[in-house]
C-alpha cells in the first residue's frame, strides 16, 4: 500500500513540479509535420492535398518565433474550362509568431500567426506556371511534451489576399482550412 501511495505522489510531483531547462528560459524546438488542407480555388485541383514540411522555433516563457516550411503535393483532376487534366502542388515557407499557455507542464496551447510566401506550381493542360503570392496562416495548436519529445496537432485558416485566379486569371482574396500532425524534440 505504501508503495502505491509513493508511487501516486511521484507521478504527482511530475506534473506540477517546474521543468529542468539546459538553455534557462529559453527552449528550442524542432518538428516535422506532415498534413493537408482544402482547396482554396472553387473549380480547380486542390494544391494542398497532402504535405510534409518542418518547423524551427525559439519559445522564451510563453512567446513564440520561428520559421516554417511545407510541401503540398497537391492534386490533378479535369478542370473545365482548362481543356483537361490540371495538377496543382504548392510550396509554403515563412516566419510564425505567437503566445502559448502551458498546462500541467505537460500540455501547451498556443495561438499562432504564420506569414510568408505560397508559391503555387501549375502544370498539365494549362501552361506550366509558379505564381507566388502573399499568405496569412491563423491557427491553433495543442502539443503535449515528455521531455524531449513533443508531439502535437495544429487547425488553421490559410488566407491567400489578392491572389490571382489560376482558371480565369482575376484577383481575389481565397481561403483554405490546413491541419497537421506534428513531431519534433525540444532543447
Amino acid at each position: 500500500m505504501r508503495r502505491m501511495v509513493a508511487i501516486a505522489v511521484l507521478g504527482l510531483a511530475t506534473l506540477f513540479a517546474p521543468e529542468a531547462r539546459a538553455l534557462g528560459p529559453v527552449d528550442i524546438e524542432v518538428a516535422a509535420k506532415i498534413g493537408g488542407g482544402t482547396s482554396p480555388f472553387s473549380g480547380f485541383s486542390n494544391p494542398l492535398g497532402f504535405g510534409l514540411g518542418a518547423r524551427g522555433d525559439v519559445v522564451l516563457g510563453g512567446l513564440y518565433g520561428g520559421v516554417s516550411i511545407i510541401y503540398y503535393f497537391g492534386s490533378s483532376e479535369d478542370v473545365i474550362g482548362a481543356g483537361g487534366s490540371v495538377s496543382a502542388s504548392a510550396l509554403l515557407y515563412g516566419i510564425e509568431g505567437g503566445y502559448g499557455l502551458k498546462l500541467f507542464n505537460l500540455v501547451t496551447l498556443r495561438g499562432q500567426l504564420g506569414l510568408g510566401n505560397f508559391q503555387l506550381n501549375v502544370g498539365g493542360s494549362l501552361p506550366s506556371s509558379h505564381p507566388s503570392n502573399l499568405y496569412l496562416e491563423p491557427g491553433i495548436v495543442g502539443q503535449v511534451s515528455f521531455g524531449m519529445i513533443i508531439a502535437g496537432v495544429d487547425a488553421n485558416i490559410l488566407i491567400l489576399p489578392g491572389i490571382n485566379d489560376p482558371v480565369n486569371g482575376g484577383s481575389s482574396w481565397d481561403a483554405a482550412f490546413t491541419a497537421h500532425v506534428q513531431g519534433g524534440v525540444k532543447f
